[in-house]
């Protein structure tokens, strides 16, 4: 098992990736395609930044074409709505964790060498407390790994 925490959150798929127009040159379409935000490569540089300097020893311990299980629990200031159920209909904010992250994901498998790919199995949880990232990976052929309402069993 290997496990990191980082603080704060990826920014969401949407202010982490912009579409890049098509121009017509001489008559032919050129471009198109996605690109990272502003405040994407900042989140990218930071964290792959902070993720090498303070887990050096956990990056050294991937192997490519090995498939891992990946874990990102996510947590966020505030899951509840605060008029709930007096001024609100819905209970909970409208917070996808899933919405934060491909960037995170990228990260990632650019630090461990592994392609994306290889995550096999990718379980997103949302959790209530100050904001930040904990991500554990499991190597899915030598370790058997049961969740059970978000904790190890």
């Amino acid at each position: 098992m290997i496990s990191f925490s980082l603080q704060g959150l990826p920014p969401s798929d949407n202010h982490a990736y912009e579409n890049i127009p098509v121009r017509m040159i001489r008559g032919k379409p050129v471009g198109g395609g996605r690109r990272l935000t502003e405040e994407g490569r900042t989140y990218k540089v930071e964290t792959t930044n902070y993720i090498a300097r303070h887990y050096t020893q956990d990056l050294a311990r991937f192997k490519k074409n090995t498939p891992y299980i990946l874990w990102c629990v996510f947590y966020f200031d505030h899951l509840e709505n605060k008029g709930w159920p007096k001024k609100t209909d819905t209970r909970y904010k409208k917070i996808d964790g899933i919405n934060h992250t491909k960037l995170l994901f990228d990260v990632l498998a650019e630090l461990t060498g592994c392609d994306d790919s290889t995550f096999m199995d990718a379980i997103i949880s949302k959790r209530e407390g100050d904001e930040r990232v904990e991500v554990t990976f499991w190597d899915a052929e030598r370790e058997e790994v049961v969740l059970v309402l978000g904790k190890e069993a």
